[in-house]
């Protein structure tokens, strides 16, 4: 009985991610090109994608990081700016998601997570773009997640676990680059 209850948990949980995603979506692809934002990683991913090598011959102000992603889906999907608002669209569904997760673990009914949520996506329908700024948002997400999801072991005190998560909240803003390693020893730990 509880394995029924888990596994229709778990597809309402994916048909709402698909929906928050596909609300997204449909948002972003009638949108103008004009976000400069998105044509600077757009171009960025680009240039990397020809072979160019950030800093020595491209100008960025930014770290690669982000460029680099950009250029990975470039280069299997297609060189495309709708390949990158298609993966604008899953990082702004993610995020609607873990803003909806994260108010269940609140222990908000799930309806009204779930129309705060899509009044989120409506209030910022026309600032959903593809920029470092939404991504450092979505990891912020997460780790309010991971902590809500341990804070029943909070009374437990884990110093390998606190030590890991400070690291991990804190060293995206500094070097912004080596967050992906942080991260996987994180998991890697845990």
């Amino acid at each position: 009985m509880e394995i029924k209850i888990k596994r229709k948990e778990v597809l309402i949980n994916i048909l709402i991610y698909l929906g928050l995603i596909l609300i997204v979506l449909g948002n972003v692809l009638i949108q103008n090109i004009g976000n400069m934002d998105e044509i600077w990683v757009y171009n960025f991913g680009r240039c990397i994608v020809e072979g160019l090598i950030p800093y020595k011959d491209i100008s960025m102000i930014i770290t690669p990081l982000f460029p680099y992603i950009c250029a990975l889906f470039l280069k299997i999907f297609g060189n495309e700016i709708f390949v990158l608002r298609i993966v604008e669209s899953i990082e702004t569904g993610t995020i609607l998601f873990m803003t909806y997760k994260i108010m269940q673990r609140l222990k908000m009914n799930k309806g009204v997570a779930l129309l705060i949520t899509l009044g989120i996506s409506y209030i910022y329908k026309d600032m959903f773009c593809l920029d470092y700024n939404w991504a450092v948002l979505l990891i912020e997400l997460i780790l309010l997640y991971i902590e809500l999801r341990n804070k029943d072991d909070m009374l437990k005190f884990s110093f390998k676990r606190e030590f890991l998560l400070g690291i991990l909240a804190r060293k995206y803003n500094f070097t912004k680059t080596d967050f992906r390693t942080i991260f996987c020893i994180y998991l890697y730990i845990l």
